[in-house]
């Protein structure tokens, strides 16, 4: 019998670091720095989080709006929220690169994040001085989830599709790392295998767990 292709998605924020080392304040405080650089009024911004809170929802779609959903000004608001952005307080941490790349050797990962390439690329230099063209897998921002009118999210119907679709893999023989219960109950309701990240069960106890368990096999 053929074995099903398999892949192992992990989560960027509050997966790969702990979410308190970007907290939400900070990321608030950014947002409002670059709207103001940007003259974006309380007008514009109250009517674009009311528009996306339910139908589209994410940080990145409110700045898709905010952007007037043009990709271009998306681009260049997101680059400059995340200059906003301290990513001092994220660690190089090379044993979690090396049980990613360990993992990597058992069956496919990527990276899959709700936040922009910027940011993603950031993060990955801080953690290990590679960004998402050097660590030598597979890594999706929410651009990667673009329709042509909106971002797709993990926690939306298409998000995770969208990337097992890239990864040429069926949900159902994907496993999703992440560190939102409600990102992980929608992941389980389109047939993903799920692991909950947590301060006492952080991603590299996953990924040794998971490795031990295929080396068995």
């Amino acid at each position: 019998m053929t074995q099903q292709k398999s892949l192992l998605i992990l989560d960027c924020d509050g997966t790969l670091y702990k979410a308190g080392n970007i907290p939400l304040p900070m990321m608030k405080r950014a947002l409002y720095q670059t709207m103001k650089t940007f003259g974006i009024t309380s007008e514009t911004y109250e009517k674009a989080s009311a528009e996306t809170r339910v139908t589209h929802p994410g940080l990145m779609n409110f700045l898709l709006k905010v952007s007037e959903n043009n990709m271009i000004n998306f681009a260049r608001f997101s680059e400059t929220m995340v200059k906003n952005l301290d990513y001092k307080q994220i660690l190089p941490n090379p044993n979690l690169l090396s049980a990613i790349q360990k993992m990597a050797e058992k069956m496919p990962v990527c990276i899959f994040t709700n936040n922009c390439k910027k940011h993603l690329d950031n993060v990955l230099m801080s953690l290990f001085n590679k960004d998402t063209k050097k660590i030598g897998i597979p890594c999706f921002s929410i651009e990667d989830t673009f329709d042509g009118h909106w971002f797709n999210p993990k926690q939306s119907e298409k998000g995770l599709a969208i990337i097992c679709k890239k990864m040429n893999v069926d949900p159902q023989n994907a496993v999703l790392i992440d560190d939102t219960l409600p990102i992980l109950n929608q992941a389980k309701a389109q047939g993903l295998q799920t692991r909950l990240v947590t301060y006492k069960r952080p991603l590299v106890n996953h990924l040794h767990e998971m490795h031990a368990e295929r080396s068995r096999v």
